[in-house]
């Protein structure tokens, strides 16, 4: 029951600090877009690595070692203060790291330094004292408070783009206080200890071979992003962060167990009984295979919905980076499963800390391909195949100290169902006896037909020749023939047809532009001594060309712009002669006009 409460404390604490994110990233997201919450994305990678030196594997280290001599009160006092004394030393080295490391790096100083308050407050961080003496109710009170705190003053002071420093201020300084406020509590737990009495010293191996799990770790939770940032674009950075918060937030409710579950199983350990040990480890397993198998179909199926519907516009790439990722819930769910609660509290370090820095070294070689060719989908690649690299190497160093079939017998997928009833039209089953004799009766391939492709079972009619077309014949029939409409009338103003003779010599004096065209011909001049006036169409401002022979008689050649086809069309009347002196046998005349004509006439006199 202890376990069961600390567990629902836990997680309710776990999932608050996931819940409270994801109340404010839609109004975030919107309010700062993508480009302000990937700054901080962005920012918030970088100071992870110092946070991780700060924190020197305290987390798990002081968690279990707590848990090894809480019935000690002097002892348990005296343990804490040294592992304390350690982190506050780490917390001091990695402040001045990264102070070296502004003086290098120039860009996003203003937001990493109020990032750093990260760093500050990781050496007032005694969560892990709680969790060795499986004391969660006082953290979860208490955390609780800061982080509705922390909602309430983003919704009250965020209110535009500008506004990202104070952001990353308020998150900061939220954790900050957060750490602050357990430390009252220490008063009811611990006794005085005396100064010379202390060796933290003595926990810096060991908290040296957890910080290198934690090291990897950090791997491919913060360089994703990193690269991500550096590689493609600080928004892109932004979108793994949010797709990463909500699967971690479903996530949450499975590794809490793993957290409660240490101190318990450290404890056991401690006291010799591995029996139990074992036991609470496929409990575990069940448990929590239940858990993730469905959170992980559940958040695949929704999640490239959810994605852009939740962070709003311009976050549509969440969503498929949502889907990728969903993955990684059942395999962290059963790495935590198989680390945290079995390797960490049995001393089985070494290979846990394989597992992870095995994680990590794929993703390093992983992410350069993956993010250049894929970005943001390439990191999510890259993640799940990492953490399927730990589980994978988990699991098959416990294969031979544990019962595989003990832990996976009750997964979801798992079918201990062999009994079914006869197959029917609307449910599956057995196949019944009348049914079997019923396909024996059926030939081999009865269903196998192929159409003949010999001349004449084709699907077209034997025959035929070049030229030839099918023609209907009867109903259903067709028929080679000949086709003989090869008869056309001349073409209209309102039906197709051939072109006539007439139409013919218009085109031919067209030049291909249409400007400058020549018009008229000796013909042409010929006929108009009728003295009919010649009528040719000018679809533009043009040169006027008359040509005619030398022996030619006539001396003077008129030329006007009429508008008979078009009355409404106001045109100028231009309107030009010319003398004919017999010594040229061309003659070119320009003219203009105001708008388009649409015929010009010219008559001999």
């Amino acid at each position: 029951m202890k376990v069961l409460r600390n567990y629902l404390y836990n997680a309710g604490y776990q999932v608050l600090a996931i819940i409270v994110p994801l109340i404010t990233s839609p109004y975030i997201s919107r309010v700062l877009h993508a480009s302000g919450v990937g700054d901080n994305a962005y920012t918030n990678s970088i100071i992870q690595y110092f946070v991780l030196i700060a924190g020197l594997g305290v987390g798990y280290y002081g968690n279990r070692e707590i848990a090894y001599v809480r019935e000690n009160r002097q002892k348990m006092s005296e343990t804490f203060w040294e592992i304390q004394i350690l982190k506050t030393l780490t917390t001091l080295v990695a402040y001045i790291t990264f102070v070296i490391f502004l003086q290098l790096y120039t860009e996003y100083t203003e937001y990493l330094w109020i990032q750093s308050i990260n760093i500050i407050a990781v050496a007032f961080d005694i969560s892990w004292l709680f969790m060795g003496i499986e004391d969660f109710k006082s953290t979860v009170i208490r955390n609780t408070v800061i982080k509705i705190s922390s909602m309430i003053l983003i919704f009250t002071f965020i209110r535009d783009a500008n506004d990202v420093g104070l952001y990353i201020f308020i998150v900061a300084a939220s954790a900050l206080v957060g750490n602050w406020v357990l430390w009252p509590y220490l008063r009811k737990i611990l006794v005085p200890v005396k100064l010379r009495q202390l060796h933290p010293l003595r926990h810096f191996n060991p908290t040296v071979s957890l910080f290198i799990p934690q090291i990897a770790t950090s791997v491919y939770l913060q360089l994703n992003k990193t690269m991500l940032g550096a590689m493609v674009g600080s928004e892109y950075s932004g979108f793994y962060f949010n797709a990463d918060q909500i699967v971690k937030m479903v996530l949450t409710l499975a590794t809490s167990l793993g957290t409660v579950m240490l101190p318990h199983m450290a404890s056991a350990f401690a006291k010799g009984d591995h029996k139990r040990v074992n036991q609470m480890l496929y409990t575990s397993f069940d448990f929590i295979s239940l858990l993730s198998v469905a959170m992980t179909f559940g958040l695949a199926a929704v999640s490239l919905q959810l994605g852009p519907y939740f962070y709003g516009k311009g976050f549509g790439p969440v969503g498929s980076a949502m889907l990728i990722e969903s993955v990684v819930i059942l395999l962290i769910a059963w790495s935590n499963t198989v680390g945290t609660q079995y390797l960490l509290p049995t001393n089985k370090v070494k290979a846990f800390t394989t597992s992870v820095v095995l994680g990590a070294l794929f993703n390093i070689v992983a992410n350069l391909p993956f993010i250049y060719f894929w970005g943001l989908n390439g990191a999510m690649y890259a993640t799940v195949l990492s953490e399927l690299v730990v589980t994978g190497y988990q699991l098959w160093y416990i294969r031979d100290i544990t019962d595989f079939k003990q832990m996976f017998v009750n997964v979801p997928w798992t079918d201990t169902n062999t009994t079914y009833a006869a197959a029917t039209q609307s449910a599956n089953g057995l196949m019944t006896a009348a049914d079997k004799k019923k396909l024996d009766g059926i030939a081999a391939s009865a269903n196998n037909y192929s159409h003949p492709t010999t001349a004449g079972n084709k699907h077209i009619p034997a025959g035929g020749s070049s030229g030839q077309i099918l023609r209907w014949s009867a109903s259903g029939t067709a028929v080679w023939g000949a086709d003989n409409n090869t008869t056309y009338g001349a073409a209209t103003q309102s039906a197709n047809g051939l072109m006539t003779a007439a139409d013919k010599k218009k085109l031919d004096g067209f030049k291909l532009s249409g400007i400058n065209a020549t018009y008229g011909s000796v013909s042409d001049i010929a006929a108009a001594q009728n003295p009919t006036p010649v009528i040719v169409t000018i679809p533009h401002k043009v040169d006027l060309v008359f040509a005619w022979a030398a022996n030619w008689s006539h001396e003077q050649c008129s030329v006007s712009i009429a508008t008979t086809a078009y009355p409404t069309l106001s045109c100028s009347g231009v309107s030009a002669t010319f003398k004919n002196d017999k010594s040229l046998t061309s003659a070119t005349l320009t003219f203009t006009y105001a708008k388009n004509c649409y015929y010009a006439a010219f008559q001999l006199s």
